[in-house]
């Protein structure tokens, strides 16, 4: 009787040990961090208000299915940002494995020479956003910006819906946009010099807001 309850609990054991979930570790920065070479989340990030996350040249961040938010800074430049889980998903272009990177009505992002994809929204601007060479590519939505956001050399391709969404203020210059439902979708204030569609269902639509737009 002893030896059968002990081979019950080994069991009971060894089936917790199987079935039970990794716990994912959310990081909150209390201090400047960076982040260098290949690098795999384990749970979300939180970049706290007066702190900085760098990612270094040439890293390779491996979103999984986790988020970065932005309430300090965040600088990265020749950066891949992707994520390597498989989609399950209709996303059409597979997409939508991961959530965003959030920058909050506080934070301030410098992203240059760059590509995010497989997101559900690449990326979500709620604060400040300057960026150069940027690249999106199969996520839902492109770039939703509701804060301030400045972006040369701007491309997106095999976006779900639209590459971006515009309800801030948007200054943007030389923008390459393919294979998407819509390209640019304002309600507020936009400036675009310089832009080239194709495969999309439109380049530039107004809801309201101001706008300036030369050389479609």
């Amino acid at each position: 009787m002893v030896m059968r309850l002990r081979v019950i609990t080994l069991t009971l054991i060894f089936l917790m040990s199987t079935i039970s979930p990794a716990i994912a570790s959310d990081t909150v920065t209390t201090n400047d961090t960076e982040i260098s070479g290949n690098y795999t989340l384990n749970g979300n990030i939180t970049v706290s208000k007066g702190t900085t996350l760098t990612l270094k040249p040439g890293a390779i961040i491996d979103m999984q299915s986790y988020w970065i938010e932005v309430e300090g800074t965040l600088i990265a430049n020749n950066v891949e940002i992707m994520s390597t889980i498989q989609p399950t998903g209709s996303g059409s272009t597979g997409s939508g494995v991961w959530d965003d990177i959030t920058i909050t009505s506080n934070g301030t992002a410098h992203i240059h020479n760059t590509s995010i994809a497989n997101a559900k929204s690449c990326l979500i601007n709620d604060g400040i956003l300057y960026s150069s060479n940027l690249t999106l590519q199969n996520c839902i939505i492109g770039l939703e910006n509701s804060g301030y956001a400045s972006i040369t050399d701007f491309e997106a391709s095999d976006i779900d819906q639209e590459g971006m969404r515009n309800t801030g203020i948007a200054e943007l210059e030389n923008i390459d946009f393919s294979t998407m439902s819509g390209g640019v979708k304002s309600s507020s204030d936009l400036d675009l010099i310089g832009a080239s569609f194709a495969y999309v269902g439109y380049g530039v639509s107004f809801s309201a807001g101001n706008y300036d737009v030369l050389d479609i």
